[in-house]
């Protein structure tokens, strides 16, 4: 019995069946190293941590920052651009946000120690 040939899809294109399935969360906190980052669509909100930006040891950035820092991944998928400044409205509401679903549970960040 012959199959029928798969139809090549679009860049971009989703599978129909995927479609039904798929739920896309459109705010969620992140945790990593316990810091956390808020997203909410293709915006980003780090909060503020008292610890080093950089390891000397190996020069990397560790995303720690004394003021909250703000992207938009769509402009800044790398997230150079800081944005808090020029966009204080759009930060307020992400920490609201953040603030709203994370409520008391925030935990004080432990310095990451690289060996």
């Amino acid at each position: 019995m012959l199959q029928k040939p798969l139809r090549k899809r679009k860049r971009g294109e989703v599978k129909a069946s995927t479609k039904r399935n798929v739920t896309r969360r459109r705010a969620k906190v992140i945790e990593a190293t316990s810091r956390t980052a808020f997203r909410q669509n293709n915006w980003v909100m780090i909060p503020p941590y008292n610890l080093p930006a950089t390891n000397p040891r190996v020069n990397i950035e560790l995303g720690n920052s004394k003021d909250y820092l703000l992207f938009n991944l769509d402009e800044d998928i790398s997230q150079q651009n800081d944005l808090s400044k020029s966009n204080p409205e759009k930060l307020n509401e992400m920490i609201a946000r953040y603030d709203e679903i994370l409520g008391n549970n925030k935990k004080k960040a432990e310095k990451l120690e690289l060996e």
